[in-house]
């Protein structure tokens, strides 16, 4: 690690990509050691740990997320904490901290991708939930990979989507992502989510010869991605895979089904900010009541309090069976879908970005578009690997999804592809 050249990286920050860092975590790192930036969602002992939020903006917990500690194990040190979307609800904008951009534009980007792109951290952990993440690294100029759900340890992330979100390595490529994911990787039993399986091997040897990987592109990304994927499918085949365009069945579905998802389960995860136990509280207050509403109000962006109204709509009496609970049957289809997929297909080949990294004007138009194209992978719990690929208008973010525990496929498919846009 050059502590010299990572503190001049912090100093000339172009991207506003670091929120709560403090000099003494690369000052107290070892001199060996890999340096880690973490998204502000991961929670670190004693570190201000705000999610992007004023709500939490004196949040110092007093311990610390079970992939921090893998990850210290295995040589990593934690340098910087990162910008990110307020809770990860929404779009990049939302941040309290201010949106983080891309060097020198006013294009939106993560503060994940852009300290591991201005060389703050040679790797970062960040939280997706249902692509942004992803998407979001790869138009960065960064890889990003999700491991299946359930892969990682949940415990000691400030939750938001429970049921979909995971979390992720961001690198500048592919082999540094995966080493990542396999030193945090494994069962972990404070984790009620977590799958059994102790370790994982994502370099083990994958044979991919005479495989078929399926072409998925949504009609709203057809005119964009349709040259750019033949020239995926090229590389696929010349490396003796065979490629076929596919469809899925209720794509469109993916969505609605995530947004519905969205706000039941990010309304109860941040009801527990009230200004009582911890975070912001308002000065003045009648009764406990007026505590609650007047904290909230004051310290949660927009979208946190669009999704906690919407939550609340979804999950009272008489709207729970219409709105959440179909939800979650479509979520079953979607799954279904991709189960009888994956009985013929070793990987799926798939955009992940409708263009290049938005403008702030942008940034709610795009993140419902790009949201169409990534949540169904996140609903089915599948291990996905995002891409900087070249469009017509710029850098886009190109997906590749393997079956649940694949992912070594997809691993190994991403493999063939990576700086394949270049």
């Amino acid at each position: 690690m050059d502590k010299s050249k990572i503190a001049q990286a912090m100093a000339a920050d172009a991207c506003n990509c670091l929120v709560n860092t403090e000099a003494a975590w690369l000052e107290g790192a070892a001199e060996d050691a890999t340096a880690l930036a973490v998204e502000d969602s991961i929670i670190m002992k004693g570190a201000v740990c705000a999610a992007g939020s004023h709500m939490l903006y004196n949040f110092r917990p007093p311990y610390q997320a079970e992939c921090i500690d893998r990850a210290e194990k295995k040589g990593y040190a934690v340098v910087a904490r990162c910008n990110m979307a307020e809770f990860g609800m929404g779009p990049l904008s939302s941040s309290w901290f201010g949106s983080c951009t891309l060097p020198g534009e006013e294009r939106l980007s993560s503060g994940a991708a852009m300290a591991v792109r201005q060389g703050i951290a040679e790797a970062a952990l960040a939280l997706d939930e249902g692509g942004a993440a992803l998407s979001a690294a790869a138009m960065g100029g960064c890889v990003a990979m999700r491991p299946s759900y359930g892969a990682a340890s949940r415990y000691g992330l400030i939750s938001y989507i429970s049921s979909t979100e995971q979390l992720c390595a961001v690198a500048p490529k592919l082999d540094e992502a995966a080493k990542l994911l396999e030193a945090i990787c494994g069962h972990d039993g404070k984790d009620g989510t977590s799958l059994q399986q102790e370790s994982w091997e994502l370099h083990s040897p994958v044979e991919l010869s005479g495989k078929k990987v399926a072409l998925l592109i949504p009609a709203a990304a057809r005119s964009l991605w349709e040259a750019p994927l033949a020239q995926a499918a090229l590389q696929l085949e010349a490396a003796g895979l065979s490629v076929e365009t596919v469809e899925l069945p209720y794509l469109e579905l993916a969505p609605l089904a995530l947004q519905v998802m969205s706000a039941a389960e990010g309304c109860n995860n941040i009801s527990r900010f009230d200004g009582v136990k911890y975070g912001y509280r308002t000065e003045k207050y009648r009764d406990i009541e007026e505590l609650y509403r007047k904290s909230r109000s004051e310290a949660m962006g927009e979208t946190a309090k669009y999704k906690a109204i919407l939550g609340t709509y979804v999950l009272s009496k008489g709207r729970y069976e219409q709105y959440y609970y179909k939800a979650l049957q479509v979520r079953g289809l979607i799954k279904q879908a991709f189960d009888q997929l994956f009985e013929s297909y070793a990987a799926v080949l798939l955009p992940g970005s409708l263009g290049m990294a938005p403008l702030p004007a942008e940034a709610e138009e795009r993140f419902a578009a790009d949201l169409a194209l990534s949540a169904a992978p996140a609903l089915a719990g599948l291990p996905v690997l995002s891409l900087p690929w070249e469009l017509a208008d710029g850098m886009g973010a190109l997906q590749i999804c393997a079956d649940t525990c694949r992912d070594q496929e997809a691993l190994a498919v991403a493999k063939i592809l990576e700086g394949g846009a270049n």
